[in-house]
């Protein structure tokens, strides 16, 4: 595909956002496996940037390429390239290993998964291109150009990024849910923080008098505030954290791909909320740790 607009190409027959056709494969000593598999062009594995870990593309109908998790199953512990397997009464002989990748959404478990070369003489279903930048703009120009060629085809690109991201709508409505809920819950814990402080303050205000008549300064008055509070607030931060951490991993267990949640994510999050609890306690106690002893005691 020689156009302005266009990086690359690969054709297939299925999409690759919905679920390829499943298949049960003969794999040899009579033990058979369910998988996907899809017939492509030599394009589409360097076009989706798809790794090969051994042997090469394919480059004939009667070549085919399979993943890690093909082989797993497969149980074949010796070296799968050259192997042959019978589909459809046709002879295909594996020449290559790909890299795991998902196939349909992460939703799904890792599938066993066969590509299938389709011949330079095949009618392929799908046309895949990667654009080049902008690819928004190079997207309308692409479908744009579509029309004009071919007014009375319905010949249209759309976004794989779009088409993924539509699975996964619920899981972002959820997350952003969860984001503003976290935020406002933030904001109305450091309210009560404040108010707590406040309190204290007003409560000890004739103690803070007194220490610093006996020669407490600015410093040590405000060390008295602070590890008060936080002798309250770090174990609260702490279970938090940990109720976070367990409620994620019990969450990501509904995909077959994840992140990993990072210990020190955790710890950074819990470093922030200390932080802004005693930046907190000091701004507000600092008026009255600065205040003049006499004045406190008269007001008492």
């Amino acid at each position: 595909m020689n156009l302005p607009m266009v990086e690359e190409h690969g054709v297939g027959q299925q999409a690759i956002w919905r679920s390829w056709s499943g298949e049960v494969f003969n794999v040899g000593e009579g033990r058979t496996i369910k998988g996907r598999f899809e017939w492509i062009g030599d394009d589409f594995v360097p076009m989706m940037k798809i790794q090969i870990l051994h042997g090469k593309n394919v480059t004939s109908p009667k070549e085919a390429l399979v993943n890690e998790e093909f082989v797993r199953r497969a149980g074949w512990t010796d070296e799968p390239i050259g192997k042959q397997l019978s589909i459809w009464g046709k002879e295909v002989t594996i020449v290559g290993v790909m890299k795991n990748f998902s196939v349909q959404s992460v939703y799904h478990p890792q599938y066993p998964v066969l590509l299938l070369g389709s011949g330079s003489d095949s009618n392929p279903g799908l046309h895949y291109v990667r654009l080049k930048e902008p690819f928004d703009e190079n997207l309308k120009k692409l479908n744009a150009l579509m029309a004009e060629t071919f007014p009375t085809e319905d010949i249209i690109f759309y976004s794989l990024t779009q088409k993924l991201d539509e699975q996964y709508t619920d899981i972002t409505r959820f997350r952003n849910a969860v984001l503003l809920a976290s935020i406002s819950i933030f904001f109305i814990a450091l309210m009560g923080l404040l108010g707590y402080v406040g309190d204290e303050i007003r409560f000890c205000r004739k103690e803070i008098a007194i220490r610093k008549v006996n020669g407490a300064d600015t410093c040590g008055i405000l060390k008295l505030f602070s590890a008060n509070v936080l002798w309250t607030a770090l174990p609260a931060v702490l279970i938090g954290a940990g109720l976070a951490y367990w409620i994620g991993m019990k969450w990501l267990e509904q995909f077959s791909e994840s992140v990993n949640l990072s210990i020190w994510l955790f710890a950074g999050v819990i470093a922030f909320v200390l932080v802004v609890i005693l930046v907190c306690v000091i701004l507000k106690a600092w008026e009255v740790a600065n205040e003049n002893p006499v004045n406190s005691i008269a007001n008492e």
